[in-house]
C-alpha cells in the first residue's frame, strides 16, 4: 500500500486528486479520462494514511460501476484482514435502503418495508386509474408511472404535482399519483423513486438521524455528480459533499456546478477551466479546495 502514490498509471493530474486530502474536492473531467480510477486510488490512499476502511464512504450512479469501483479498491487494498470492514461503496440507491432500514419508522414505515417492482407498481397504477374513472385510453398504467417517476425524480409530491402538471393528461396523472401514493403507503411500501425522497424526507424532519448517519463516516466520495437528481444530492450534500467527480462534457454539467455554487455559496470560483475530453488516461482537471466539510470529494 506504500507504494500506491507512485504508480505509473496515475498521470500528475490524477496523482494530485489521489493526495488532495485535506478539504473537500471537484474533479471535473471527460468520459474514459480515469475519474473512477482517481476514487479507487484514493480510497486507498485515504486507508494507507490510517483512516479506518469502514469510516469511508463511496457511492455512485449504476449497480455495474459499484461493483467495477469495490473490485478496483479490493485490487489496491490486497487480501482483507479478519476483523476489519472494508469501505461501504455502493450506488444512492442502496445507500438509502440501508439508511431507511435503520430509521423509517420515524416515517411511519415498517423498518422492513417492501420494495415495489414494477409489475406491483403496474398493478397500484392501474387502480389508482380505476379510482378516479380514467380509462387506459386516456392514460396508461406505464405513462403514469413514466410521470411520477419523473415528479419523484424532481422531489415533486402529490401535493405539488397539481402546480406542475401541464395539460389535460397530466392533471389526471396528478390525480392519480396522489391515489397511487395513499395506497403504496397503507401498504408499507415505497418503490424505487421513493428511496431518495423518503431518505431526503428523513434528512429534513429528523436531524437526529441524520447526524446519527452523517457521523458514520469521516470521508465521502461521489462518483458521477452531475448524473445525481436533485434528490440524490440534497439527500447526500447535509453538509455539503464531500470528494466529487463528474463530467464537463455538455453544458448540463456546466448547470448543475452553477447550481451547486447556489447551493453551497461557500465554494470557491473557478472549479475547473479546462476542457474534458482527452485522451483515454490523462484526466484535464483543476483540484480546489471547496470549503465546508471537511473530508467531501465530488467527480
Amino acid at each position: 500500500m506504500g507504494e500506491i502514490v507512485s504508480r505509473p498509471d496515475l498521470n500528475p493530474a490524477q496523482h494530485a486528486a489521489v493526495m488532495t486530502l485535506s478539504g473537500p474536492l471537484l474533479v471535473l473531467a471527460g468520459a474514459g479520462t480515469g475519474k473512477t480510477r482517481v476514487i479507487t486510488y484514493r480510497i486507498a490512499e485515504l486507508i494507507r494514511r490510517g483512516i479506518v476502511q469502514e469510516r469511508i464512504l463511496a457511492v455512485t450512479f449504476t449497480n455495474k460501476a459499484a461493483k467495477e469501483m469495490k473490485e478496483r479498491a479490493q485490487h489496491l487494498l490486497g487480501k482483507r484482514q479478519r476483523g476489519v470492514q472494508p469501505p461501504e461503496i455502493s450506488t444512492f440507491h442502496a445507500l438509502c435502503v440501508r439508511v431507511l432500514r435503520r430509521h423509517a419508522d420515524r416515517l411511519g414505515y415498517p423498518k422492513e418495508f417492501a420494495i415495489y417492482d414494477r409489475s406491483d407498481q403496474e398493478t397500484l397504477a392501474r387502480g389508482a386509474l380505476r379510482d378516479i374513472r380514467v380509462s387506459a385510453d386516456k392514460l396508461r398504467p406505464g405513462d403514469l408511472l413514466h410521470l411520477i417517476s419523473g415528479w419523484k425524480s424532481q422531489g415533486i409530491r402529490p401535493a405539488g404535482a397539481e402546480a406542475a402538471a401541464q395539460g389535460d393528461r397530466e392533471q389526471l396523472a396528478a390525480a392519480a399519483y396522489a391515489r397511487y401514493q395513499t395506497q403504496l403507503r397503507a401498504c408499507g411500501s415505497m418503490d424505487f423513486d421513493d428511496l431518495l425522497l423518503s431518505t431526503e424526507e428523513l434528512f429534513d424532519k429528523h436531524p437526529e438521524a441524520r447526524f446519527a448517519e452523517a457521523t458514520r463516516f469521516d470521508h465521502l466520495l461521489i462518483d458521477e455528480y452531475q448524473r445525481s437528481a436533485v434528490s440524490h444530492r440534497q439527500g447526500i450534500g447535509r453538509p455539503p459533499p464531500k470528494p466529487v467527480r463528474g463530467r464537463r462534457r455538455r453544458p448540463v454539467y456546466l448547470r448543475l456546478a452553477r447550481r451547486r455554487r447556489v447551493a453551497h455559496p461557500e465554494l470557491p470560483e473557478g472549479l475547473a477551466r479546462r476542457q474534458s475530453r482527452a485522451p483515454r488516461g490523462q484526466l484535464p482537471f483543476q483540484s480546489a479546495d471547496l470549503g465546508g466539510s471537511q473530508h467531501a470529494d465530488c467527480a
